[in-house]
């Protein structure tokens, strides 16, 4: 079938650039782009439209890429037509086929990667720029010998293709020996005028003679990590630490919202939760043994089970009462780095309770609490010199399900030559008993520097 294909050309053209749109898109979506990438028109744009109607959508889809999609195309037929094009617009318009640009976006970043680096008889093109690639790499049958410079651009929000896996792949196409530049964006699944920017410039490397081959940056970890089911008893089930599980789909708008609130308490609760995040498209199996009915569904698996879930968008606060986070779990405390004794309080030290770890903001004390509050008994053998005002109140979570204390409060205030530490109690909750005021737990003094 013959692909409807607009033929933009610039002013001075002198070589090829195939842009591929991607799913639910058309022929026009990626000709506004022309401006920026060529402000020179030294291209002649080649803009296909994909051959399947995407019902519902103006739009059109190079191959069906979701459960139900009438799309009967495969990524193999798409290459193969574009291939075809590529090389009948090379000869119709007398530019070389071996200086083309194979660009896309989304699905159509996938196929102009293939077309850049798959085995073939044909010259290949001088370039590739895919545009958060939506792209299973098995499809890919590469041969990297010779391989064109490859630019990988994607947005760190994208909700619906990870950034991960542009990550991934990038870091897979070095290993083997392809030149690639990987860049990452603040976006979502969009272009943004920096990524143009970049990608512009980097052209004018590869159009110079240049084979930019860049280790990406040190990326910074990410916050919620996709866990698969291969990855699930290992990730989840064996977790040391109570693990926050989002369950969320792409298409999903209220996932959307929620995501941020999800990272977020990834963030704040670092070392005492590990976040995840299940696609239940991808991983339809874990979706049904939780019985994941709808979503956002966001759960507290402990122990090898899962103990609670709400679903639907929820403010932080109601999302951690609902899971019961308002109590920070058991966690071994470390030791102190200001020489401060841990807090210990009353009878038997509970092996179990060893996990409240103690803070005043700028002040650097660290301590433990082993026993109820608010028979506190804190000595201190050294305290770091640090003026008054570097110190702030603090409220910090809290020790045990036995004993839930709802708020504690460090203050440091400079004597003459005397630091007085003073732990005040907020609130106190013993299991299965209201909360309790006290003024004041107990203080320590050191004197001296």
């Amino acid at each position: 079938m013959a692909l409807i294909t607009n033929v933009v050309k610039g002013s001075a053209s002198e070589r090829l650039a195939l842009l591929v749109h991607g799913y639910g898109a058309d022929e026009r979506d990626l000709g506004g782009l022309l401006t920026y990438l060529d402000p020179d028109g030294t291209l002649a744009a080649l803009l296909p439209r994909a051959p399947f109607a995407v019902p519902g959508t103006p739009g059109y889809a190079w191959y069906g890429m979701f459960d139900g999609d009438r799309a009967e195309g495969s990524y193999a037929d798409a290459l193969s037509e574009l291939d075809d094009l590529l090389s009948e617009q090379a000869e119709a318009l007398a530019l070389p086929r071996s200086e083309a640009l194979v660009g896309g976006f989304s699905q159509g970043a996938g196929l102009a990667l293939g077309l850049a680096l798959r085995r073939s008889d044909r010259e290949r093109p001088r370039a590739a720029l895919a545009m958060s690639p939506a792209l299973d790499p098995s499809q890919l049958d590469i041969d990297a010998e010779n391989a064109p410079p490859v630019l990988v651009q994607h947005g760190t929000h994208d909700p619906l293709i990870p950034v991960q896996r542009s990550r991934d792949l990038a870091e897979h196409l070095r290993e083997i020996g392809v030149p690639v530049v990987y860049q990452e964006y603040p976006m979502e699944h969009q272009v943004a005028l920096e990524s143009l920017r970049d990608a512009t410039a980097w052209l004018a490397r590869v159009f110079a003679g240049e084979r930019p081959d860049e280790s990406p940056a040190e990326l910074p970890e990410e916050l919620v990590p996709s866990v698969t089911t291969v990855q699930w008893e290992a990730e989840v089930l064996r977790s040391e630490l109570p693990v926050i599980v989002d369950f969320w789909a792409p298409w999903c708008q209220p996932c959307r919202q929620v995501s941020p609130i999800v990272e977020t308490i990834a963030a704040m609760r670092k070392g005492f939760y590990k976040v995840v995040k299940v696609n239940i498209d991808e991983e339809p199996q874990l979706a049904q043994e939780y019985g994941v009915q709808s979503i956002p569904m966001i759960g507290l698996v402990r122990n090898g089970r899962l103990e609670r879930a709400s679903v639907g968008v929820k403010t932080r606060p109601q999302l951690e009462a609902e899971l019961g986070m308002l109590v920070i779990p058991k966690r071994i405390c470390p030791p102190s780095r200001t020489g401060v004794d841990p807090v210990r309080c009353g009878n038997e030290i509970d092996a179990g309770c060893r996990g409240w770890g103690l803070r005043a903001r700028g002040a650097g004390v660290i301590g433990a609490v082993d026993r109820p509050v608010p028979h506190v008994d804190a000595r201190v053998r050294r305290l770091d010199h640090r003026p008054a005002a570097d110190v702030h109140p603090d409220v910090v979570d809290r020790c045990t399900e036995e004993h839930q204390v709802t708020g504690l409060q460090l203050r440091l205030r400079d004597v003459g030559q005397r630091h007085v530490l003073r732990l005040g109690v907020v609130g106190e909750r013993h299991a299965g008993r209201g909360p309790r005021v006290h003024r004041e737990a107990g203080a320590v003094e050191h004197v001296g520097p």
